[in-house]
């Protein structure tokens, strides 16, 4: 029987989700001994998420860490730069990887010695929630379940069950005592969710159909805790099995007793999802820093996948992977930036908007809507400058380009709302038109 949620209303969780409702566009940060790597061991260089790449070479954690922790140099001030960048990108809150797969934490942990403070000196999760207090932006952290290093995590149950192992653990963990690890996770959660200040969000990661919940976890001891600690905060569901990636079948909104949103991964369901949901994606195909991968999306693609987001009624989590010393790689400041100039003039369309009242998609782009009005978020420009909008407005409409408040005419005709957009100027990405004035949606003619 599952325990986790506290009671609450309908009223009580709209107003905790609020912030993290309206603020749309966050970013997350991929950052630990990976970084160091860069995609490469021994000379072989890996693709895809190179954040596995112990998994991927299959080592074992000592080799992995000798390898690895002479690479890993955090620079003062790196936590600092990734904040004000998501500040200037507009996003309005930040997950930080305080601790991936490879079992390595970036805050000063008690409960297991294989951490950055220890390493380095540098306790990376205080720089950057000191970092978050600062420029007003929610602190949220990702924590993985899975721990590669760990001694008593049973990563032989776990890889009969569905859930990767590097190969090299095999030949030189011992297991058999998980719950002795179930422990330790419930101490090293409680040590980052006691010692640096507000945690706005939660962000676990992974289950299996096969190896989740209170078995996996003690999933329901773990969402008790952090909620009594700090009793406003948002919690994704990966602390059970969900369907996170496109052929793992339909999205379909968790249960609420096991977490607040659900998450697909490196995609934007179609329709969207039932409930409250957040697509994370990349840069560039890799969540940790890969040296070689420079397979970048344009401005105008992720300013796209943005607002084809929230106009399915999602959030938007978009990654950035530094350097081995903290350092953001070029093109990642250029795209954020890009993001940020865009954002700066048409944020109106994105934060604290639902989805599209419209049932069907348009050629041109997209609508997101907020009160009694509704954005169009133009990708191209119809043929013939018209935009028709299955949509029925009272009184007298009015109709303006976001980004030189230009008036747009607007006209009512049978079938609905006909706004003639030939004359307005096309911008970098996508052009918004708002749309204000009551109406209600018609029926698509077939």
């Amino acid at each position: 029987m599952l325990h986790a949620a506290p009671a609450e209303t309908e009223q009580e969780r709209d107003g905790r989700m609020q912030w993290w409702r309206d603020g749309k566009f966050g970013m997350f940060i991929h950052y630990g001994l990976y970084s160091g790597l860069a995609g490469e061991v021994d000379g072989r260089k890996y693709d895809g998420c190179v954040e596995w790449i112990q998994n991927m070479a299959g080592l074992d954690s000592d080799s992995y860490a000798a390898k690895a922790l002479p690479l890993f140099k955090p620079q003062r001030g790196c936590a600092k730069a990734w904040v004000e960048l998501a500040r200037d990108a507009g996003c309005k809150y930040i997950v930080l990887t305080s601790k991936h797969h490879e079992g390595f934490a970036l805050f000063d942990s008690k409960a297991s010695e294989f951490n950055s403070v220890k390493a380095t000196g540098a306790d990376i999760v205080k720089e950057y929630a000191e970092a978050c207090r600062a420029n007003g932006i929610k602190t949220g952290y990702y924590y993985s379940l899975l721990d590669w290093h760990h001694p008593d995590y049973d990563g032989k149950l776990a890889l009969s069950r569905g859930i990767s192992y590097p190969s090299g653990n095999l030949k030189t963990h011992r297991f058999g005592n998980h719950d002795a690890y179930k422990a330790f996770l419930k101490r090293q959660i409680g040590e980052l969710t006691s010692n640096y200040g507000a945690v706005d969000l939660i962000w676990w990661d992974f289950s299996s159909r096969g190896f989740q919940g209170d078995e996996a976890w003690g999933a329901s001891d773990l969402l008790r805790m952090v909620r009594d600690k700090h009793p406003q905060v948002v919690m994704n569901n990966r602390l059970y099995d969900a369907a996170t990636v496109k052929d793992h079948g339909p999205m379909t909104a968790t249960a609420r007793e096991k977490g607040d949103f659900t998450t697909p991964e490196h995609y934007i369901p179609e329709k969207g999802v039932r409930g409250d949901w957040e697509a994370c994606m990349t840069l560039n195909g890799t969540w940790g820093y890969s040296a070689t991968n420079n397979d970048w999306k344009t401005p105008e693609v992720l300013v796209r996948q943005l607002a084809d987001t929230v106009s399915r009624g999602g959030n938007f989590l978009l990654n950035l992977g530094p350097k081995a010393d903290g350092s953001i790689p070029e093109e990642s400041v250029r795209l954020f930036q890009a993001i940020g100039a865009w954002m700066k003039i048409n944020q109106e369309a994105i934060y604290g908007t639902t989805a599209s009242p419209f049932a069907e998609p348009f050629p041109w782009g997209v609508v997101t809507g907020k009160g009694d009005a509704l954005y169009l978020i133009m990708y191209e420009m119809p043929k013939d400058g018209i935009l028709k909008l299955p949509y029925a407005m009272q009184g007298s409409p009015s109709a303006q380009a976001l980004a030189d408040s230009s008036s747009v005419p607007v006209r009512q005709e049978e079938g609905g709302t006909v706004l003639d957009v030939s004359k307005i100027r096309m911008m970098p990405c996508a052009t918004v038109v708002k749309l204000a004035g009551k109406g209600e949606v018609l029926p698509m003619r077939q």
